[in-house]
């Protein structure tokens, strides 16, 4: 993973969307000493308003596992309906 998540910094850096959701996925996902949810949820964020469907479906999930306000909820579905 960690190789992968150097490659997936650079690219997303570098404004790839799809590197963009690639890190988010493995700040999710990775191993303990990767993870960063809210860090995650900056880079799908980043790929899902650059159009990544990769980035909503990401960033829908993530929204989903917490326990957000109504506004969370909303960007959650607008977020599935986009990827």
């Amino acid at each position: 993973f960690a190789k992968a998540h150097d490659l997936a910094v650079k690219s997303a850096q570098g404004g790839s969307a799809n590197g963009q959701a690639l890190l988010a996925y493995i700040l999710t996902v990775g191993p303990p000493s990767l993870r960063n949810l809210d860090e995650a949820y900056k880079w799908y964020l980043k790929s899902a308003e650059a159009g990544s469907a990769g980035g909503s479906l990401g960033l829908a999930l993530l929204l989903a596992q917490r326990n957000g306000d109504p506004a969370e909820k909303a960007r959650m579905m607008t977020e599935l309906k986009s990827a």
